[in-house]
């Protein structure tokens, strides 16, 4: 193991501090037999090679040597590498819910945001080692380790299979093969978490491989014997292209128990979020469901964390707010529908306004970019008396 490790020019490349010649020590210690030691590793190489969702020239470099670790029978961590191997890979995966990656579009965006550059945009990437290309190679040098994530899908040990499946998700290039492999996963898995995340990846896959993958066996699963993490998963994977009234119920269900899903249950995708993943799905079928899903929503903000209610936040002012001529906190009461007013109303009541005494910059930021009052007491305010008269 390790035999190509030093002849890699470590020095030239760079990381989140600068020169990556600290990473070579940092991938041996993820060898030891020394918890302390491997954990330490674990931890800087999340800070310096993926350093709040930034990947660096060096991070490609190192992600083959990642692969050796998990192929050795000594590693410890290998469900904390799969993990990190997609966060490489992608960033923040939850980015790419509920579409999944599609291959080429991935790589065309990506192609023409390089191609946008100005300049001095190239001249920042190069000085520090980020950039629209450093993206495509991470993403390349995941997929080409794919084999060894569908061979971990064979593992004794559940919670490595379970972390392998939901990798393969984000790689429809090898549908071929890893669709076989999370079948074959799925029907040995024993926890109610790790057969949701088969059949999430299963989803996935179809939406996003150019090999068909069929999902008429998933029905199954929404049948009632099964834990609600089961049957809301089953239903985000089957509502891709048509939603039925099964899903459409099971959908609305998984939204409406987010909190205690959120306690009970913890599937990776969507950062073990579930119902937040459900109620991105059902956004999709926003324009000809709006009536029932928004009432839903808003409920469901009551329950959950400052983090979810985030997304929640976002999903429900896309599915509540019609099309307006001018910014919403501008308008009568009696030009919003009672749709809007309800998705208002339940963000002023149970919106993630503060964290702790502070005030939460993003969600006072998603507010002021969908055209309504920045702040609690304003939204309140603006509910309560309609617009400022302007002076």
């Amino acid at each position: 193991m390790f035999e190509t490790l030093d002849s890699i020019p470590w020095e030239d490349l760079t990381h989140a501090y600068g020169e990556a010649s600290d990473v070579p020590a940092l991938l041996r210690d993820l060898a030891s037999t020394d918890e302390k030691v491997c954990t330490h590793a674990l931890e800087a190489l999340y800070a310096n090679i993926f350093h709040q969702g930034t990947r660096y020239q060096a991070t490609p470099y190192a992600i083959p040597f990642l692969y050796e670790l998990l192929d050795s029978p000594q590693t410890h961590n290998k469900t904390f590498l799969v993990r990190y191997l997609v966060h490489l890979a992608l960033g923040y995966d939850e980015a790419y819910l509920p579409q999944g990656v599609e291959p080429r579009s991935f790589r065309e965006d990506l192609l023409f945001e390089e191609s946008s550059m100005t300049p001095e945009d190239r001249e920042e990437c190069a000085d520090f080692g980020v950039g629209p290309r450093v993206l495509i190679n991470c993403y390349d040098a995941v997929l080409r380790g794919v084999s060894a994530l569908i061979r971990l899908t064979q593992q004794e040990d559940e919670d490595v299979r379970h972390a392998a499946v939901f990798a393969l998700a984000w790689f429809p290039e090898a549908a071929k093969e890893s669709v076989f492999a999370i079948r074959r996963a799925l029907s040995y898995f024993q926890g109610d978490d790790a057969r949701a995340d088969a059949i999430l990846a299963l989803g996935l896959l179809q939406r996003t491989s150019k090999d068909p993958v069929e999902l008429r066996d998933l029905q199954g699963y929404l049948d009632a014997r099964y834990p609600l993490s089961t049957r809301g998963a089953a239903a985000i994977a089957l509502s891709h292209k048509h939603l039925d009234e099964r899903c459409l119920s099971t959908l609305l269900e998984t939204v409406a128990a987010s909190e205690t899903l959120g306690e009970t249950h913890f599937t990776y995708f969507n950062g073990g979020y579930l119902g937040g993943y459900a109620a991105s799905v059902l956004q999709e079928h926003a324009e000809e469901l709006r009536d029932r899903i928004v009432p839903i929503f808003s409920e469901a903000l009551r329950g959950v964390t400052r983090m979810a209610s985030l997304g929640l936040t976002q999903t429900l002012l896309s599915c509540a707010l019609r099309k307006h001529d001018r910014p919403i906190s501008t308008l009568p009461l009696n030009e919003l529908d009672a749709i809007e007013i309800l998705a208002l109303q339940a963000i002023a009541d149970h919106g993630a306004w503060k964290v702790g005494e502070a005030t939460f910059g993003n969600y006072s930021m998603l507010m002021r970019d969908s055209g309504l009052p920045s702040s609690c007491e304003d939204l309140k305010d603006y509910l309560l008396h309609g617009p400022k008269e302007e002076a």
